[in-house]
């Protein structure tokens, strides 16, 4: 019954899934508009006609004529801009207030335009074919193109180069796509669709619509065309890095910067990854090969002119900055990977460590990474010491061998006695606050906390993990004697109180050895500690009074 009913859910879901596939998606048409009175109504007309179109929209771009009239007379929804903004603002305008999920825009000037037309510029959108559609067709025009757009496409964008009417105004796509792009305030409009569609990865498809009729444009007209879509072309070209790669200098840098590039990758891969040696160093030899082949032939580019050296290296400097960044702090990244060598008699290590920067409440400072060294004593930096919670006289106890902690002269210093390292694994060289914690985790650690009135024998086990700290503090006659933190990781905390006993400790507890009484309390606190209490039944902490009493009373 379950299976039966699990299936039935699964096959309506099915359904419909595939009836809103099924369902028909909304095409808009666009019209941007500037004084076009004697044409508007033709092409609303036609858009009304075409079977596909959902809704026409007019965006009247400040016309002093009767071109808003004549358009709401033909039936399309009217909006008006109370100033002319340009042919892209206008088309903004329109994709902002059309509802279709594929939007068409058409030119308002077109004499003999046709529904079927309109029909061929929607249909490989409306059917999955593309993502958007120009339209090429037959006219007497087209110097703009031929003299100015097409030499620069060319050039800068070799993809879209076999478009062969690319300032077509007749632009149909999805919505999705169209939000994505920038739509230039002017004639530039067009072209820029196209070239932020080609870095969108979309695909684009060019259509056939016949032959089209209109006005002839003034050459002064003409002439403000080519330079909004020259400018156009260019700024897309240095947005999308085509001046770059189309610059002898250029292709130089950016060979330079693969190849400091795969180095810096091939050495982050030898050190932090377990990828086979022989293809990381493949990868090494090939990006240091194309570094300084491409460094020779960019230092060859840049002196190759006698007397343009000023003309080539400022634009080189202005336009290539982040790129000369990018490259410094690529080389300061491949210098910290060899921050620390260790050179023995038979080999030589590369402990790629750089330095910690640390955060305190009265300063900001950058360390060095932690120098590990075999030697007779074992020796702690002050950095070291603080690391694992230790202090100078402090016993470490591991294997039946005690070991005394003695101060040393550098602050990020570890010396350890040979055998203890080879039982904790430790290595000369280099180390980070997590290996130093790792590698001493477990010991057990012997402290003397001394007081006016009282001795305490601190007996802990280091943690390799900072835990909340809880503070045993020692009161003898009502006198603060000693506050040692302690972490407790939710378990009990034991006492040994010499002349009385041990003491399970809770929250306080009194005890009186002779006519002297010690209160112990345990609290939170806002510190962390590496310092764990051992298991039962081995004490935290043995107090003895400097001055012994003959009798103990619990209280």
């Amino acid at each position: 019954m379950l299976d039966g009913g699990l299936t039935l859910l699964v096959l309506t879901a099915l359904a419909l899934f595939r009836e809103r596939k099924k369902r028909p998606q909304k095409v808009s048409v666009v019209i941007p508009a500037y004084n076009e009175e004697k044409t508007v109504a033709r092409v609303v007309r036609a858009a009304k006609e075409c079977d596909l179109v959902n809704e026409v929209i007019v965006v009247d771009d400040g016309s002093e004529d009767r071109t808003a009239e004549e358009a709401e007379a033909a039936g399309a929804i009217v909006i008006s801009h109370p100033v002319n903004r340009g042919k892209g603002e206008a088309m903004k305008t329109g994709l902002k207030h059309a509802s279709g999920e594929i939007v068409a825009f058409v030119d308002a000037d077109i004499k003999n335009i046709r529904p079927e037309m309109i029909e061929k510029m929607i249909r490989p959108v409306l059917e999955g074919d593309a993502d958007l559609v120009k339209t090429k067709f037959k006219r007497k025009a087209g110097r703009v193109t031929l003299l100015t757009a097409k030499p620069l496409l060319r050039f800068f964008f070799p993809e879209v180069a076999h478009l062969e009417q690319p300032l077509s105004g007749q632009i149909c796509a999805r919505r999705k796509l169209l939000e994505r792009v920038d739509f230039e305030p002017d004639y530039g409009v067009d072209i820029g669709i196209i070239l932020d569609a080609v870095a969108l990865g979309a695909r684009i498809e060019e259509v056939d619509i016949g032959e089209i009729k209109h006005e002839m444009q003034p050459l002064e007209r003409l002439h403000r065309m080519a330079l909004q879509v020259v400018r156009t072309i260019l700024d897309r070209a240095h947005k999308y890095g085509r001046v770059v790669l189309r610059w002898n200098v250029g292709k130089a840098l950016n060979r330079v910067n693969l190849g400091v590039s795969l180095l810096a990758l091939a050495l982050a891969t030898l050190f932090y990854t377990e990828l086979p040696l022989a293809s990381v160093l493949a990868l090494g030899i090939l990006g240091l090969g194309i570094a300084l082949s491409s460094l020779a032939q960019l230092v060859y580019e840049l002196l190759r002119v006698e007397g343009k050296k000023r003309r080539v290296l400022r634009p080189f400097l202005h336009m290539h900055a982040s790129v000369i960044m990018s490259l410094a702090v690529v080389a300061v990244l491949v210098g910290a990977m060899f921050s620390s060598i260790q050179i023995a008699h038979d080999r030589v290590e590369v402990n790629p460590l750089p330095r910690k920067v640390v955060w305190g409440e009265k300063e900001v400072k950058a360390e060095g990474p932690y120098v590990v060294q075999y030697g007779r004593e074992l020796k702690m930096g002050r950095n070291v010491l603080k690391v694992l919670d230790l202090k100078p006289d402090d016993i470490l106890v591991y294997q039946r061998g005690e070991y005394r902690v003695e101060s040393a002269g550098r602050d990020n210093l570890l010396m350890v006695p040979t055998e203890l390292a080879r039982q904790l694994g430790i290595k000369p060289g280099n180390a980070t606050d997590s290996e130093i914690r790792l590698a001493f985790r477990n010991i057990t650690v012997k402290r003397k906390v001394e007081g006016p009135d009282v001795d305490i024998r601190v007996t802990a086990v280091l943690s390799a993990t900072p835990d909340r700290a809880e503070a045993l503090t020692v009161y003898v006659d009502g006198k603060k004697e000693a506050w040692i933190p302690v972490a407790t990781r939710g378990g009990s905390v034991y006492v040994y109180v010499s002349g009385y006993g041990l003491i399970k400790l809770e929250d306080r507890s009194v005890v009186y050895v002779g006519n002297r009484e010690i209160l112990l309390k345990l609290e939170d606190t806002d510190v962390e500690t590496l310092l764990l209490a051992p298991a039962e039944p081995t004490p935290f902490a043995v107090i003895e009074l400097k001055v012994p009493s003959v009798r103990a009373v619990v209280e």
